[in-house]
């Protein structure tokens, strides 16, 4: 179904049904129509899950205070341009949250033989994904990384040095 108006309109959110839908995601090329639609899908209509896009990072981390998801393009695209630019064995993924960071790297020979509790510091990382030959694995403690193997990891972010010098010393400096 399509329904063509104003997002902010009352009348048009409810020709598009949002009185009874599960979610609603705001996609326009304004910050301040997609933030007033996702408000009054979320406080007038109740809608349970809200995402709005919005290009600038500082408005969408406000935003999500008032319990709105929110996903930055400007933000997530950065990150992958700076990625793509470095193209590290160790970087970190777009993630908008500002208290764990997802961190990517891939071992090396020096780690290869190494368990994923070797590389895990209690309370302060946890190895969530270990893709070996493009297979993702969700992996036990007790799981033996190979070279090759492409780790995501979330960590605490006054733990990221201590990570680094866990997974290899050489990256710690950079």
């Amino acid at each position: 179904m399509m329904v063509l108006g104003t997002g902010i309109d009352v009348d048009v959110l409810c020709r598009a049904g949002v009185e009874t839908a599960d979610g609603l995601a705001t996609c326009t090329e304004g910050d301040n129509r997609n933030i007033m639609a996702a408000l009054i899908a979320k406080k007038h209509f109740k809608v349970e899950t809200v995402v709005a896009r919005i290009y600038d990072p500082a408005r969408a981390a406000m935003y999500r205070d008032f319990g709105v998801i929110t996903v930055c393009p400007t933000t997530v695209g950065a990150h992958q341009m700076a990625n793509a630019l470095l193209q590290e064995p160790y970087r970190k993924l777009p993630y908008e949250r500002h208290d764990v960071e997802v961190i990517e790297f891939a071992v090396t020979a020096a780690l290869a033989g190494r368990t994923v509790d070797d590389v895990t510091l209690l309370g302060k990382t946890r190895v969530s994904v270990v893709v070996r030959n493009d297979v993702s694995l969700i992996p036990t403690g007790d799981l033996r990384l190979e070279a090759g193997d492409k780790v995501v990891a979330i960590v605490a972010p006054d733990a990221e040095a201590e990570f680094r010098k866990t997974i290899a010393p050489a990256l710690a400096a950079r």
